[in-house]
């Protein structure tokens, strides 16, 4: 989705300046033409000191809108995880000051889940990394149907997504886990056999730290693998 918007913004872009070229072209030269059909010299002379201030001005526009474009998409990469097209781990550390303020400000939940795909080793091995890539690609694509435009959805490492849920509470958040680790035992993606999913959830403290809020969320995750997988624990 946010290389779809990406794309279609710089396209729009281009759009955009290729019609502003054609409009000042156009209106150039019809004056141009009046000019020479009722024989007035001085209003050629005016027409053409015109088209060049016009080309001038559209040019350095073009310029500063092409540098725009540049800096966009550094900004994207520099935020975006290449293969899933979700935020990677800075972004999700910014945004995560970001939501921090804001619950400790307004008093509100904020909640991590800290998921892991069981096995996934396995599918690289028996199956071969392109269709390990097409695995994590369908996996992000089910988060992001599942989440709402407001969570924050990452890849937080090869095989484990992190995601932040404003404002919502610990009971919600379990119950979304719940849905999706039953989505993902339930669907087969990348053509697949059935494969599961681990969740670690943990919930805010005060002011306490993302490294943290992390490392709880790690643990009961941690705890789940420990006790067959396939489940959704609470720090």
């Amino acid at each position: 989705m946010l290389k779809s918007l990406h794309f279609y913004k710089s396209n729009m872009s281009k759009i955009f300046t290729n019609l502003i070229y054609a409009t000042a072209f156009s209106l150039t030269i019809m004056a141009t033409i009046y000019s020479f059909i009722n024989d007035q010299i001085y209003v050629t002379i005016e027409s053409a000191i015109f088209s060049l201030v016009i080309i001038y001005v559209f040019l350095t526009l073009d310029k500063n809108n092409k540098l725009t474009t540049e800096n966009n998409s550094l900004k994207h990469l520099s935020t975006t995880d290449q293969l899933t097209g979700l935020y990677n781990r800075n972004k999700i550390e910014e945004t995560f000051n970001y939501e921090k303020k804001q619950a400790i400000r307004y008093h509100t939940d904020l909640s991590l889940i800290l998921m892991d795909l069981d096995h996934f080793k396995n599918i690289n091995d028996n199956h071969g990394h392109n269709i390990g890539d097409v695995y994590l690609q369908e996996i992000s694509r089910e988060l992001k149907d599942i989440f709402r435009e407001t969570d924050v959805i990452g890849r937080w490492g090869g095989e484990e997504f992190l995601i932040l849920l404003p404002k919502t509470d610990l009971q919600t958040t379990q119950e979304i886990a719940e849905r999706l680790r039953r989505d993902i035992e339930q669907k087969l993606f990348a053509g697949l056999e059935h494969h599961t999913a681990s969740f670690g959830i943990s919930v805010l403290n005060n002011n306490e730290t993302l490294s943290s809020l992390v490392d709880r969320a790690d643990k009961a995750l941690y705890s789940v693998k420990e006790n067959g997988r396939n489940g959704v624990k609470v720090a």
